[in-house]
């Protein structure tokens, strides 16, 4: 998984033996102790709702967005019978982080997920994790 703040480098999470790490890091406790903040901010990521479909709009902060969050899967599929081992299904997707509003009541940041014509809301304490291990700074 990578993290590509507009204006940053990308923070590259990789899988590890003992779980996700931030590739590069010079202390291990703290880079494992990230990659968990945004495992968990990932298996949490849910939109408050839909704001608009099609192309997103100027306000929604999407082009270019304050974040992207590039996730490539690697998933066992069951053998076929009498086939051996399992094999794995793989696959990316970009989540794109834009500008901070406020929906129905939450403060939120704007986001779409590639191949989907759909701008999201998306609680910003959801999304905080993942600015915060991107160094992106003024999660509004």
């Amino acid at each position: 998984m990578t993290l590509s703040p507009r204006d940053g480098k990308p923070v590259v999470l990789e899988g590890s033996p003992h779980g996700f790490t931030v590739a590069g890091a010079a202390d291990p406790a703290s880079a494992a102790a990230t990659a968990a903040r945004v495992r968990d901010a990932l298996a949490d990521l849910r939109a408050e709702g839909a704001v608009a479909l099609g192309s997103p709009e100027r306000h929604h902060g999407l082009s270019p967005p304050r974040l992207r969050v590039a996730i490539e899967l690697a998933r066992p599929q069951p053998a076929p019978a009498g086939a051996g081992a399992p094999s794995s299904s793989e696959g990316s997707f970009t989540i794109a982080i834009g500008a901070g509003d406020a929906f129905r009541g939450t403060n939120v940041f704007y986001a779409r997920r590639d191949g989907v014509s759909v701008v999201y809301a998306i609680a910003q304490s959801r999304v905080r994790p993942l600015l915060e291990a991107a160094g992106v700074a003024g999660a509004d």
